[in-house]
């Protein structure tokens, strides 16, 4: 309920007007969307766990929501056990109000094991709740994201 209600508020703020720092912030969101991709398809952990902020809350497909450490770790699998790429997100729609932004996006994520062995992609269509810190580094403070059944 209370990420609805914090999505109602930005939909709000942001039909009130661009102001000027929108385009400047918007580059800079854009930049941490292809830093976030880049990171995850090279197995660069240490950029990637920089974009996620400390209070990350996480709604995966049939689970119940974490936040935090566990919220973070969870994502660990992606650089320790599996080789992990990302395709360019489709669909995008950026919503950008202040140090808040939605991005909405479609994806496709394919994992190989790095022991063997097939490699898996499932598709879906995410939301990235993204906050810009005190620092001006934007960080995602949401995940949430499905996986449809195969058509």
């Amino acid at each position: 309920m209370r990420t609805l209600l914090i999505i109602a508020v930005l939909l709000a703020a942001s039909a009130g007007g661009a102001n000027a720092q929108t385009p400047a912030r918007e580059a800079e969101l854009r930049a941490a969307i292809a830093s976030f991709r880049t990171a995850l398809n090279s197995g660069d952990s240490v950029a990637f766990f920089r974009l996620l902020a400390p209070d990350l809350e996480v709604f995966a497909p049939g689970a119940h929501p974490i936040r935090g450490t566990a919220a973070r770790e969870s994502f660990r699998p992606l650089f320790t056990a599996m080789k992990t790429e990302i395709s360019p997100f489709t669909s995008e729609e950026i919503t950008l109000a202040g140090d808040i932004a939605i991005q909405r996006h479609t994806f496709t994520l394919s994992t190989t094991p790095r022991s063997g062995g097939p490699t898996t992609s499932s598709m879906g269509s995410g939301l990235h709740i993204w906050k810009r810190s005190p620092e001006g580094r934007w960080q995602i403070v949401k995940d949430i994201w499905t996986n449809p059944p195969a058509r």
